[in-house]
């Protein structure tokens, strides 16, 4: 029991009595005929009984927002400007790409001597490594050769609280 794909439309015509009277009449006589198109049809009747005895309350008032975007569909007044996320997302989202998948060059270091040759930090690595392959030998080199100074040394006397053995 399907309804005829090619009579819904047709049917709910049919239905609101809005077909003409040489298509209903031939319709008529096809659904007297197909159990599926009839059950459609008398659906379809019921629901269009529905709508017209529903009696919509008359307290109610519909909101400006309603009637300026009405209004606006009409064409008489124009939109304001709303903040567009169909643009702001796909922008969001190319700059997220560009951060994470980019390679990151690091900047060209300028010439600098260096702070303290004697000072064994990151920058003083950095910086000789930037400028040649020789320097940071070289920085390395003398960092290598020098003395250590004199590590402390330390007695059970000198720990506040008495003996480690206590």
């Amino acid at each position: 029991m399907k309804v005829c794909t090619k009579n819904r439309k047709a049917l709910a015509w049919l239905a609101l009595g809005a077909l003409e009277e040489n298509p209903a009449q031939a319709l008529r006589a096809h659904v007297a005929s197909c159990a599926g198109c009839r059950a459609y049809l008398a659906e379809i009747e019921q629901v269009a009984r529905n709508v017209r005895a529903a009696e919509a309350p008359h307290d109610i008032e519909p909101s400006p927002f309603f009637h300026r975007r009405v209004r606006h569909a009409l064409g008489r007044e124009p939109r304001h400007p709303d903040f567009n996320w169909r643009l702001v997302i796909p922008a969001l989202a190319l700059m997220v790409f560009l951060l994470l998948f980019l390679p990151r060059t690091r900047p060209v270091a300028r010439p600098v001597a260096l702070a303290n040759n004697s000072d064994p930090t990151i920058l003083n690595y950095e910086m000789a490594a930037d400028q040649s392959l020789e320097k940071l030998d070289t920085l390395l080199t003398e960092q290598g050769n020098r003395a250590l100074p004199a590590a402390p040394i330390y007695r059970t006397g000198s720990f506040p609280g008495g003996n480690l053995a206590d």
